[in-house]
């Protein structure tokens, strides 16, 4: 129970850290959620919840983001490894 429950933390960590970098990047190009949504085929609904760690979109979804966003995966998940010594 102990593990299942922080694995849920570290999943939520995972999932704020992503979105953070994402609407950091987001905002550094001046582009509307809407925008990015249009760009990759998904509701704002999508982007929204990517962008609040609420919900974790595919690989693809995350790649295609990165590329109107014009970000690495890196760059999105550097912080991650930093901060858990992937």
């Amino acid at each position: 129970k102990i593990k299942q429950e922080y694995s849920k933390m570290f999943l939520k960590d995972i999932l704020k850290c992503i979105g953070v970098k994402v609407q950091e990047a987001r905002r550094n190009k001046n582009y509307t959620q809407e925008f990015v949504a249009e760009k990759v085929d998904r509701s704002i609904d999508t982007i929204r919840g990517i962008e609040n760690g609420r919900i974790v979109g595919s690989m693809e979804t995350l790649i295609n983001i990165c590329n109107v966003l014009e970000v690495t995966l890196d760059y999105v998940f550097y912080d991650l490894l930093e901060e858990y010594n992937c």
